[in-house]
């Protein structure tokens, strides 16, 4: 298993240029890969000092493919979609790896999938 400060300083040097995007931030969004431009993605709006993108459930994210050098999802994924099927999930993290650069880094976290 490779450690996050490992995964940090290789994606980090690879990608001297890093973008992150924290998706489903809520109001604390977090950058665990150490991106130097940090964009974050949510369901809703949080306050207008918070500037995240906000989508409805089921919509691609707002990003053109291989955007970000990282991504985090902490306790999200598993949440979104119209009726919280598999395919939601699978729909997400398609949708994540679609805006990641190859070779870039990621971070997530699942409490629980769908059934």
């Amino acid at each position: 298993m490779i450690r996050p400060k490992r995964v940090k300083r290789v994606v980090t040097n690879i990608f001297p240029d890093t973008h992150h995007l924290d998706f489903g931030c809520g109001p604390n969004p977090r950058n665990p890969l150490g991106g130097r431009k940090i964009s974050t993605v949510d369901t809703y709006k949080i306050d207008e000092t918070h500037p995240s993108k906000v989508i409805n459930p089921g919509e691609p994210i707002p990003f053109p493919d291989q955007t970000f050098t990282s991504f985090s999802a902490y306790d999200v994924i598993e949440h979104l979609g119209r009726n919280g099927s598999q395919n939601d999930f699978i729909f997400y993290m398609n949708e994540l790896f679609r805006v990641l650069v190859k070779g870039g880094g990621r971070r997530n976290n699942f409490s629980s999938l769908p059934s």
